[in-house]
């Protein structure tokens, strides 16, 4: 579970949370300036910008205007690149190309039916009108996602997966201002623009994340 959830907060950290109002500014991203453990020495990294591209953990991340990843470089040279067609309420994934050192390389292509998705591979993602998914179909796996309000960002109170009509996973949030608790202990605190601030796992492990230009 541990793992999984990890995981799951690394993807939300590379990804931009849109703020709703209005839906889509260029250079309107919050930029974040460090993370610190919260127990274990409080260990901390801090992150250092040049235009629009972040270094510090030995990644390198680059952003468009809009706060969406174009580039992102694993330290081990590992690199994804990230193309987008249209960013008016939210940016659209249109290419993603992912190569590694060896030298190979992987191109997957997006294709948009207003806010669906459909990539090479038949999956199909829906999102809503401020970016946040709410329903993915990959072969026989259907996720969905649901929300409370998106007047600042949007909140997430559900998500499930199931396989084969087969239910398997169900995760339900309580909100409190904008800390979300989930079924299974762990503590998000967000900022006004919807970035994590605060993760906690039940055991008490997480981070705390700062960040500069969140005007």
């Amino acid at each position: 579970m541990y793992k999984m959830v990890m995981v799951s907060l690394i993807l939300t950290m590379l990804c931009s949370c849109q703020n709703v109002e209005p839906l889509n500014v260029k250079s309107d991203f919050c930029r974040l300036a460090k993370r610190t453990e919260l127990i274990g020495g409080h260990a901390s990294i801090t992150y250092t910008w040049k235009d629009n591209t972040r270094t510090g953990d030995g990644t390198i991340t680059e952003y468009n205007d809009y706060g969406s990843i174009t580039r992102y470089i694993e330290e081990n040279g590992h690199n994804y690149t990230f193309e987008y067609d249209d960013c008016e309420n939210f940016c659209r994934l249109t290419k993603k190309t992912e190569e590694s050192t060896l030298g190979d390389r992987i191109v997957t292509n997006y294709t948009w039916d207003g806010n669906i998705q459909t990539s090479d591979d038949g999956t199909i993602t829906e999102y809503n009108d401020y970016g946040s998914k709410t329903k993915q179909i990959q072969g026989q796996r259907i996720s969905t996602w649901q929300y409370t309000e998106c007047e600042n960002f949007c909140k997430m109170v559900s998500s499930s997966a199931q396989e084969h009509q087969i239910p398997l996973t169900e995760t339900k949030y309580n909100w409190d201002g904008n800390v979300q608790t989930s079924d299974y202990g762990t503590i998000t605190e967000y900022n006004q623009q919807g970035h994590i601030i605060r993760f906690q796992m039940p055991n008490g492990h997480g981070y705390t994340y700062e960040y500069t230009d969140c005007e």
